[in-house]
């Protein structure tokens, strides 16, 4: 479901995260004020939205966010204009290079948006399991009701049903975690303070 859009309390600019002390707070608000408590170098600012095609030559525009965690840096790349469609986020150590969980966000939607989970029946022209597997995510989409996103089209869970149907075939389902770790992260740092 869309957050509701809200202003920075320092600058103004649309903003995303909430500090109880401060108020809401745009990424460069706030990634100032995690190098006013951390130490932290400051981080530079987000590369400009990129512009991917998937196979079935459906662009896809994904819009780059780089803020300091709590435990490290995280860079996300999220599709702009779609509710709900492709999100790929990377967590880098605290004070790694940013480009390197930058580079790894951009690797995971490519990736990812150039291979296709389900296609369209030739027969039927409805969707279809294109092969042996099917990755996705699980969202709300409305208060009652969650779905998927595969292929990052939104789809009910009965839809996926009808997709994947293979009656008596085996399946298995992996819960993962949605955050890519860039190689030197320490996963440790994840349950201590910086």
């Amino acid at each position: 479901m869309a957050a509701e859009s809200a202003e920075c309390s320092w600058c103004g600019r649309p903003a995303r995260i909430s500090l109880n002390t401060v108020g809401m707070l745009c990424d460069a608000c706030w990634n100032s004020w995690m190098c006013d408590r951390t130490g932290r170098d400051p981080l530079p600012p987000p590369p400009p939205p990129e512009r991917f095609v998937d196979p079935d030559g459906r662009p896809h525009v994904l819009a780059y966010r780089l803020t300091h965690g709590a435990t490290g840096i995280d860079a996300e790349l999220t599709e702009v204009d779609v509710e709900d469609g492709y999100i790929f986020r990377a967590l880098a150590d605290p004070h790694a290079d940013p480009q390197r969980a930058l580079d790894h966000v951009r690797e995971s939607a490519r990736r990812e948006i150039g291979r296709q989970y389900l296609r369209r029946s030739p027969f039927t022209s409805e969707m279809t399991i294109a092969d042996r597997e099917v990755r996705g995510r699980i969202i709300w989409r409305s208060r009652d009701e969650m779905g998927v996103v595969v292929d990052g089209r939104q789809m009910t869970w009965n839809e996926l049903g009808q997709a994947i149907q293979n009656e008596g075939w085996n399946f298995t389902i992996t819960a993962d975690e949605p955050v890519g770790l860039v190689n030197d992260y320490d996963p440790a740092l994840m349950s201590e303070s910086d």
